[in-house]
């Protein structure tokens, strides 16, 4: 899809994941598009992100002023297309603003979180186009298409490399719902594994609310990392592993960008989400389901060969694809 002149003004998280933002915009620039790239919050701090989670509806106007400062830095009747990934922090208000500034653009919303934690649906009127990475999602929503999340060409060069100095790594954010089944993981799995986990903090003022109300128990067996990893360090990471974990949340069916990017640097991938059952490219040598309430890793699984998955399999979920699919137009509205 060839994107020559068109004008975009793109909204992503700033956060510990704005790798993807960033690279789905240059993957736009290389196609010749022009990008305004911003925040989809207007800071990241931990205020600001509980007054959008608590009080978006009652306060509108802290985005709307926002979104004024960012429509001042951009030629708004030259706008094609507005898109936003995630989008928390939107409204049917604010949106009714962009609709009348952006006259003539399209608007596409992506979500690559599940719909309960972002509260969004309320805004899919508003857009022409509504992609979610979460079938189940999609499917209760009309009119919202499926499209699963990608991975970054970084981790397809990881594919050609060899040795690994871990069996099984885990990078996420650390938190009440996920930790009990990382602290079951470590506890139970076999003899001489080489397990790796990165356990990063968000807050500190949730992580020791967390730690107090586990009566000390949370964080004392899995130390946690203050630092958050950036892409380089995680495509490292994928390197140096047999294995990638993931673990999803209870109410998720959508898979997260780990499986995509482990399928690409040819890594096993452990999860508890059994919707990876569905997927065209499983293949029980390479994807191990394990149980929430009683993990367990075969030492067999980890430690054999990896299968080849066919090319165009796994082009289905490359980032260019993914662009591909999310700008292409349809006639009808939601």
């Amino acid at each position: 899809m060839n994107f020559k002149g068109k004008k975009i003004l793109m909204f992503y998280p700033y956060g510990i994941t704005k790798h993807y933002g960033y690279y789905i915009q240059k993957e736009l620039e290389s196609r010749g598009a022009i990008v305004y790239a911003f925040d989809e919050r207007p800071s990241q701090s931990s205020m600001t992100k509980i007054i959008i989670r608590l009080m978006k509806k009652k306060l509108p106007q802290i985005f709307i002023s926002y979104l004024k400062k960012v429509i001042g830095q951009v030629d708004t009747d030259s706008i094609d297309y507005l898109i936003v990934l995630r989008g928390e922090a939107f409204t049917p208000m604010s949106l009714t603003y962009l609709r009348k500034k952006l006259p003539k653009a399209y608007f596409i919303l992506y979500l690559w979180d599940i719909l309960k934690a972002t509260n969004v649906s309320e805004c899919f009127n508003y857009f022409d186009k509504v992609l979610s990475f979460d079938e189940e999602d999609a499917k209760s929503h009309f009119g919202v298409h499926f499209r699963p999340t990608f991975f970054l060409p970084i981790f397809e060069t990881i594919s050609l490399q060899k040795g690994t100095k871990y069996d099984i790594s885990y990078v996420a954010t650390m938190d009440r719902v996920r930790y009990p089944i990382l602290c079951s993981i470590k506890n139970n799995i076999y003899n001489d594994c080489k397990l790796n986990m990165h356990l990063y903090v968000v807050s500190k003022i949730l992580y020791y609310r967390n730690k107090f109300i586990s009566f000390g128990k949370f964080g004392k067996q899995i130390k946690p990392q203050y630092n958050a990893l950036n892409l380089s360090q995680i495509a490292e990471l994928t390197k140096q592993s047999r294995c990638v974990l993931d673990i999803s949340y209870p109410d998720q069916v959508g898979l997260s960008m780990r499986v995509y990017e482990a399928l690409a640097a040819h890594r096993k991938y452990i999860t508890t989400n059994e919707y990876v059952k569905k997927c065209d490219f499983y293949c029980p040598e390479n994807i191990l389901v394990i149980n929430r309430d009683n993990p367990y890793i075969p030492q067999e699984f980890v430690e054999s060969k990896y299968v080849e998955i066919p090319k165009e399999i796994l082009q289905k979920y490359s980032l260019k694809q993914w662009v591909d699919d999310v700008f292409y137009q349809t006639d009808s509205k939601i």
